[in-house]
């Protein structure tokens, strides 16, 4: 976690004029029982989201505790931190102590559609944040406190004041000033900063303090010597600054008063930190030593202190609005359709390091079908097989509320899981709805083995030694049986699973219409084969592709040979940034640096409407992933399946008259790759024949 005093977002008011003006400005409105008659059960639904994520994902409850402290220091806490870009607002996340830092904005709208489900129009973004925050605590062994409740969303973010958060190296008295201006004393000051109990900071936030302290060129001297030469061993002098400390060195999982003890003996990592005990004569001095000695003084003064920043600024009564999702003001939600969008910063980590994932299958995904979806549109559209508006209109993002409510958790559950051993999978999953969606609809018939009666779809060209992930959408059928027997598709659950997986990545999130049925019928990187002829002998000239950057081409020469040695070797399909989510590979085409021919098709053809589409994603990333999220939407409409057409798969891999008496049968090409590579799973392929021979005798 990145410095709890370095990522207080810090609003520069004037003393006179704002002093008495914002802070405690609507206190008396707020109240903790502010939603017991219209929304109940809030704190445990969002206790409930937090409690699942943190499972797999224990560094959230720090997360989303600081997210609330950085929405408060600016302009108020009023959930002005979680607005998105838009025509009209610049986002407080891309300030400089947000961008790459704060992290669980996609947790936070979790929480949103969560509590939306139950309390539609009721509790508001800059509420859940104060919740959020508390049952973290609480969840890490810290002190619980009555959260007051009644605050509104604002209408407005101030990115200028977003940029005015005090770094990792600032005085005592510079704290101070800062804490002031928020109408927050000493103590305060102490005590909040007993948030740094528990998370991580990057080596670029303190690298000064270990080599060239205030430019004397010697390390800063209330710095213990053993504790110095660690901390060196981590982070050389001229290192790259992203490796990771823990803030507290002792217990560093653990809401603790240790934080203070490391002061007490010089081991506080940030000099923002070490200042509240080394700054000589300093009253902070006492009140680190009375909270080393007593956890419960500390407790109860963290307390108090969350509940005083917690009424800074806010919005009551009829100021500001309830937010539909947190991440837009209603005019523009409504203005451009959206449902929830991830925001930007939401796979960002509080130490500055962007969970790993493989951006590169992401692309891949959206390399081959995005531009049929987003840049090809109607047309693309037009040509298979889309739903009657009457089974379109089927389909609901409530479908299951009543009978498998917790689908969405179970699904993300499993892919959290498998993400953390392989990333790539995100991308997979994706890849497999697309692919499902554009053969007969969005049925899950790609999911089907071979039968006696049934050709798989898995063995077509485009899937053949393609498509992996198959075994994972086993893996989350098993677990929603298990919770909702016979209620929830195949299908559905591919679509559910794309979204997910976008989230996870980095990408945008959306309502997943469902309410699918399945057929009882029939991001990544890219093999040399798939672009080895524009290398050496494009369309039969006996030459490369003319719209290939030259520079570029000797790179994938040198990678892929003419002798076609390595032609299942495969490349990045983007270059730049091949491990983030971002629109890079758009700015790729522009150079002339498309992997694919279909790719740079999209810029190099003359006068094509694609181009002018490419230079819009490539100027701007929200307006690609809000393209990118609409036409997710419109694909998951397909050909689907709804009422009483199809069944409800009880294994996703044979239809239900195939499947009696056997168990889960992993798919036919679950072990291929896609990048082409066989792992051999010889038990499927036993089992699948012997299901064949039992059908054929029958």
């Amino acid at each position: 976690m990145m410095s709890f005093l370095s990522s207080f977002k810090v609003v520069a008011l004037c003393y006179g004029v704002f002093m008495f003006g914002v802070f405690l400005s609507s206190e008396a409105q707020l109240d903790p029982s502010f939603y017991n008659k219209t929304c109940p059960n809030v704190h445990s639904i969002v206790r409930e989201v937090i409690n699942n994520v943190s499972k797999t994902d224990p560094r959230m409850p720090a997360s989303l505790l600081r997210l609330h402290f950085h929405d408060c220091f600016v302009q108020g806490c009023d959930g002005s931190l979680l607005l998105n870009n838009t025509a009209t607002i610049v986002s407080e996340q891309q300030a400089r102590p947000n961008n790459n830092s704060i992290r669980g904005l996609d947790v936070v709208n979790q929480i949103k559609t969560a509590v939306e489900n139950a309390c539609p129009g009721i509790v508001s973004c800059a509420d859940i944040l104060a919740l959020a925050a508390e049952i973290s605590s609480v969840l890490d062994q810290g002190p619980d406190w009555k959260v007051q409740l009644g605050r509104r969303d604002s209408l407005t973010a101030n990115i200028t004041l977003a940029q005015n958060l005090p770094g990792p190296s600032l005085t005592l008295d510079q704290l101070k000033a800062r804490f002031t201006a928020q109408g927050l004393n000493t103590t305060d000051l102490v005590a909040l900063s007993g948030a740094h109990t528990f998370g991580r900071a990057r080596c670029s936030l303190f690298v000064g303090r270990l080599y060239n302290f205030s430019n004397t060129g010697n390390p800063d001297p209330s710095l213990n010597s053993s504790y110095l030469q660690t901390l060196r061993s981590l982070c050389p002098n001229g290192g790259p600054g992203t490796t990771v400390a823990n803030l507290d060195l002792t217990t560093p999982d653990t809401f603790d008063k240790n934080y203070y003890s490391n002061l007490q003996v010089h081991k506080g990592l940030l000099q923002s930190d070490q200042e509240l005990f080394s700054t000589s004569g300093a009253d902070t001095i006492d009140i680190v030593n009375k909270f080393s000695s007593d956890q419960n003084a500390f407790f109860e003064a963290f307390k108090a202190s969350m509940i005083k920043m917690g009424n800074i600024g806010v919005l009551t009564g009829t100021q500001g609005e309830i937010r539909k999702q947190c991440n837009f003001i209603n005019s523009q939600s409504a203005q451009l359709g959206l449902y929830n969008v991830a925001s930007k910063e939401s796979s960002s980590s509080e130490d500055g390091m962007k969970e790993k994932f493989d951006s590169i299958s992401f692309q891949s995904a959206i390399n081959e079908f995005l531009l049929a979806i987003v840049l090809c549109g109607v047309v693309v559209l037009g040509t298979f097989p889309l739903s009657s508006d009457a089974q379109a209109s089927q389909l609901d993002p409530s479908f299951y509320r009543d009978t498998c409510p917790t689908v969405h958790s179970i699904v993300r559950d499993v892919l959290r899981n498998v993400s953390k051993t392989d990333p790539r999978i995100l991308a997979s999953l994706m890849r497999v709805h697309f692919h499902d969606c554009f053969v007969q609809g969005c049925d899950a018939s790609i999911l089907l083995n071979d039968t006696a009666t049934i050709v798989s779809e898995q063995g077509a060209a485009p899937n053949n030694n393609s498509i992996r992930g198959l075994n994972v959408v086993n893996d989350i059928k098993t677990a929603v049986e298990a919770v909702c027997p016979n209620t929830v598709s195949c299908a559905d659950i591919l679509a559910l699973a794309a979204e997910i997986a976008s989230v996870l990545g980095g990408g945008p999130d959306w309502k997943v219409a469902l309410g699918r049925r399945d057929s009882a019928h029939t991001f990544g990187r890219a093999q040399c084969q798939f672009f080895f002829a524009r290398l050496y002998n494009f369309n039969g000239t006996g030459n490369p592709d003319p719209t290939l950057d030259s520079s570029y081409r000797q790179i994938l020469q040198s990678q892929c040979p003419i002798d076609g040695s390595k032609n299942t070797s495969v490349v990045n399909l983007d270059l730049t940034t091949p491990d983030t989510v971002d629109n890079k590979y758009y700015s790729n085409l522009q150079a002339q640096k498309g992997l694919l021919q279909s790719d740079q098709e999209l810029f190099s053809t003359p006068n094509a409407s694609t181009t002018a589409i490419v230079n819009n994603f490539s100027a701007n990333q929200t307006l690609f992933f809000e393209a990118f999220r609409a036409s997710m939407i419109k694909m998951g409409n397909i050909g689907v399946l709804t009422g009483s057409n199809g069944e409800i798969r009880k294994q996703c891999n044979l239809v239900n008259s195939n499947s009696m008496g056997l168990a889960n049968v992993s798919s036919n090409k679950e072990f291929f790759s896609e990048d082409g590579m066989d792992t051999k799973n010889i038990e499927n392929q036993f089992l699948v024949s012997k299901m064949n021979n039992q059908n054929a005798t029958k």
